[in-house]
């Protein structure tokens, strides 16, 4: 066990935040760590970096008490990449040099610029390297933070929230850096995880927090909906599709009902009655309709399979989009794809 938290509590005032968790981080496993808003994620985090001490209950790394090691000492051991940071009037290569301040003893040497060297191939960051920070993207910093923390290279990375701000390609791109990461080099991962694919897709183990409890750990590929709807309060389903296993989402238990039958009390509609550009425009004058009543995307799949299942497989739309309104666009494209055919 490289890093363990064993039975902490930590209270904010008189609000218990966390209750008696238990958990580690091992060499070699990406942990992802679930929960809705204020179920303590972020709180566990900064306990498990010692930003916070815990009132009762241990964190250790590799057997030794957080508590008992020096900055730099932690510093070696956990790099941890946190929600919020701040720019500054430095460049993107110098930033990613401090990232080796636990291991400078007098100045850099040369195994100090070839490790910033190598995070910003595996990153893509060349075009950045000379960039200053404070004239960076949303995304391009979180890219660049993360990074940051690659050139820490320490035996334990914790992210909260790493795809904060970052686009469907980024995502992916940092989450494969990260599980190479656990895979290739041993590293014990741990990230805050707001979506549940990205999880099942990256992660080898779960950990659920609810009301600051641990309420399971599980192998991701064990995950079920029964667990999903219990931490989340919504309708979930486990589907596989093309090896992977995906979460879909219907939105609240009582508003996802309210939310299919208003759309199954529409009018019925058919492919031969009605042309396609008419569908569209059907579909987009629902959206809104759709979206504010939380139904999201299962109460508009089960409209589509009803009366479009040749088109494609609504259930990846709706894993894919959630809402109506994304559908509507999808519609409106497609759409004018099939007239302009």
């Amino acid at each position: 066990m490289w890093l363990e938290a064993k039975d902490i509590s930590f209270s904010y005032r008189d609000a218990a935040t966390l209750r008696e968790v238990t958990l580690s981080v091992e060499p070699g496993v990406f942990l992802g760590i679930l929960g809705v808003n204020g179920s303590g994620k972020s709180t566990l985090m900064n306990c498990l970096d010692d930003l916070l001490r815990p009132q009762s209950g241990t964190v250790t790394a590799d057997g030794d008490p957080l508590a008992g090691l020096r900055p730099t000492e932690r510093a070696q051991r956990i790099a941890y990449v946190t929600q919020h940071s701040h720019a500054n009037r430095s460049t993107v290569f110098e930033t990613l040099l401090l990232g080796r301040k636990p291991h400078i003893r007098t100045v850099p040497g040369e195994a100090d610029y070839a490790a910033v060297e190598r995070v910003i191939a595996e990153f893509h960051l060349e075009h950045l390297a000379q960039r200053y920070v404070d004239e960076l993207s949303g995304g391009e910093y979180q890219k660049m933070v993360i990074a940051r923390a690659f050139v820490q290279d320490t035996p334990v990375l914790l992210l909260d929230e790493p795809t904060n701000n970052l686009d469907l390609a980024n995502q992916i791109e940092v989450l494969e850096s990260v599980r190479r990461a656990a895979r290739d080099r041993g590293v014990a991962v741990a990230a805050v995880m707001h979506d549940i694919n990205l999880a099942l897709w990256f992660c080898d183990e779960l950990a659920i927090l609810k009301d600051g409890a641990l309420m399971a750990i599980v192998p991701a590929a064990n995950i079920t909906a029964e667990l999903i709807s219990e931490a989340y309060g919504v309708q979930a389903e486990i589907i596989e599709h093309r090896g992977r296993r995906l979460a879909m989402i219907s939105g609240p238990e009582d508003s996802a009902k309210d939310g299919a039958d208003a759309v199954t009390s529409q009018e019925p509609l058919s492919m031969e009655e009605t042309p396609f550009g008419d569908v569209a425009a059907y579909f987009d004058a629902r959206a809104d309709g759709w979206d504010a009543s939380c139904s999201l995307g299962a109460a508009v799949s089960r409209k589509l399979d009803a009366i479009m299942p040749e088109l494609f497989d609504a259930r990846i739309i709706d894993v894919a989009c959630g809402t109506g309104v994304m559908v509507s666009y999808y519609l409106r494209h497609r759409a004018a794809h099939v007239q302009a055919v």
